[in-house]
């Protein structure tokens, strides 16, 4: 069924990602081989990619531009080979978060959630943005963000930025935050990214990931 490649930049932890997909690939039927990878010729080996390390945003992008992993993304993507970006991976994608450069393979920024006042109780939004939300699903055209299921499906957050893609027509899912919403997911070809964890969202997350799995089989 192919190989899926945990991208380890050097830099930071993609530990629960790893251990996630590796769990989920012993219990459903022919399932891809799950590696780590590490250099360019590793990573181009795998059918599919998943960038979900947990750590800051500028010395992990540093460390993917340096061993050209960043570059290897940018292939999968135009090649439109599967590529699951999570949480700080999704926003690794974009041009910047501040001052620091992102991998630029997607049009927009990163910025710091603001604590605006929560319509429903009146009090500031919580920052860093820790917990359960609802998801609005505004598009199903991967097979993976239409695994999540149902509309208002909750998932686990755990993130003080957020993406501001200058393309709206890449947003996917999005979430209440304060006074307004933020984007919770972003589709494009063969690419998804999720501001939430998958691994740590229990069945919808277990959907999203087999989902992907499954986008190896074509």
């Amino acid at each position: 069924m192919g190989t899926v490649g945990i991208v380890d930049p050097g830099v930071g932890s993609i530990r629960s990602a790893e251990l996630a997909f590796r769990r989920i690939c012993r219990e459903i039927a022919s399932p891809p081989r799950v590696q780590v990878v590490t250099a360019p010729h590793e990573a181009r080996a795998c059918d599919a990619l998943v960038l979900a390390p947990r750590g800051a945003f500028a010395p992990i992008a540093q460390a993917l531009r340096r061993t050209e992993l960043a570059r290897v993304l940018a292939e999968h993507l135009a090649q439109q080979r599967p590529v699951f970006a999570i949480d700080l991976g999704m926003q690794l994608l974009f041009e910047r978060c501040g001052p620091a450069p992102g991998l630029g393979l997607l049009l927009g920024e990163v910025r710091q959630l603001e604590p605006t006042i929560q319509l429903m109780t009146g009090l500031p939004a919580r920052v860093p943005h820790v917990g359960w939300n609802r998801l609005l699903i505004e598009r199903r055209d991967s097979r993976v963000i239409d695994a999540l299921g149902r509309q208002g499906t909750w998932v686990s957050f755990d993130h003080a930025t957020h993406v501001i893609p200058e393309d709206r027509g890449l947003i996917a899912a999005t979430t209440e935050h304060g006074a307004g919403s933020i984007v919770a997911a972003i589709s494009r070809g063969s690419l998804v990214g999720t501001q939430f964890r998958p691994e740590r969202s229990q069945r919808a997350g277990i959907r999203m990931i087999v989902g992907f799995l499954g986008s190896l089989a074509g």
